[in-house]
């Protein structure tokens, strides 16, 4: 997964300095936490070169009518420097200049703004506003700025923001969301019709590795849901979500959800001809050893069909004595029976 992450955070680093991702593509063997660390510093050392003029300016704005104050920021300043003002202005006669902008105005501000410096302003702007600003974004297309904003708004003002989304948009946006807890928060209050739409629209489209981008970030619960939806689609689009998983060693994520599929949606997974491949069930296998997820391991093997299960009898893993041990004891079922279980399989 760590490519994925990477990918992300390259995305939104060259967002920051204005360059296209292949500018940057140079930075890719540092990482995601090095990356996201370089953007960080970078904002704020930006930031710090221009904050003694900023908070002068920002004590002016003060001593002037506010009706004033709002024209000089609109004809004059402009968005970039009205968004870098907000950072020190104090949140409350922020909050009162920003419910007089104009929202086309607001909006080009929100662009340029960190949405980190202003949590304490948009905590305190009433939600048909943030709303207005979040629709006109989409509709710019600037889902890397409503990534990062909706970390910093409620509930239910981010699902107003997206209601109105493509389900193409919608999965880019949950892509560049940077608190995992906000995400979780909106995938869990999303319907099961909206959700399904992303994931067969992301099949139809080749957002494969948005949607592991997605499923690596989510809790097991709401993973077991997505998969759950995954498994309710055609199955060559299922297809290239497994291909997409196995790619990028997403497996993890996978096996932390099977615990909330039912049997049906993970018979229609776990059956697919592209698990029919001895390399793959060993390298689930070994991710489900070192996750100690024996429980889930056993509950996808019993619903395997003849031909799957013969295949899981050729992974080495499962020949391994460390593994078997681990199997006899920590499935939570009679070690006889899951010897028993090993032996018919002929490991």
């Amino acid at each position: 997964m760590a490519d994925l992450q990477t990918a992300v955070e390259l995305t939104k680093l060259a967002r920051e300095l204005d360059v296209p991702d292949s500018e940057l593509a140079f930075l890719a063997p540092i990482g995601a936490d090095a990356l996201r660390d370089l953007r960080a510093d970078i904002s704020e050392a930006i930031f710090a070169a221009h904050a003694p003029q900023l908070h002068r300016i920002a004590a002016l704005t003060t001593l002037l009518p506010i009706t004033l104050t709002t024209k000089i920021a609109e004809l004059a300043m402009g968005p970039v420097l009205c968004a870098k003002i907000a950072a020190v202005l104090e949140p409350a006669n922020a909050v009162k200049l920003a419910k007089q902008f104009k929202p086309a105005f607001l909006t080009e501000v929100s662009l340029n703004l960190e949405p980190s410096r202003a949590a304490a302003i948009i905590s305190e702007l009433p939600d048909a506003l943030v709303i207005d600003v979040g629709t006109r974004l989409l509709t710019m297309g600037e889902l890397i700025t409503l990534g990062r904003f909706v970390s910093f708004v409620d509930v239910d003002v981010a699902l107003g923001v997206v209601e109105s989304a493509s389900p193409a948009d919608l999965l880019r946006v949950a892509v560049f969301t940077e608190d995992k807890s906000a995400l979780e928060a909106i995938v869990s209050a999303l319907p099961d019709e909206t959700l399904a739409e992303v994931v067969r629209v992301a099949g139809e489209t080749g957002q494969y590795d948005d949607a592991v981008t997605l499923l690596e970030a989510l809790s097991a619960e709401s993973t077991a849901r997505l998969l759950g939806l995954v498994a309710g689609i055609s199955t060559d689009l299922i297809s290239g979500f497994v291909s997409a998983v196995d790619g990028h060693d997403a497996w993890p994520a996978v096996i932390a959800g099977i615990g909330g599929l039912d049997s049906e949606q993970l018979a229609m997974l776990a059956n697919l001809p592209e698990i029919a491949d001895p390399a793959l069930i060993d390298r689930v296998v070994r991710h489900a050893h070192r996750a100690d997820a024996a429980p889930s391991l056993v509950k996808a093997v019993l619903v395997l069909d003849e031909q799957h299960l013969e295949v899981v009898s050729q992974a080495p893993a499962l020949a391994e004595p460390k593994i078997k041990k681990w199997l006899i004891a920590t499935t939570g079922v009679s070690p006889r029976l899951v010897k028993a279980v090993l032996s018919e399989l002929g490991v």
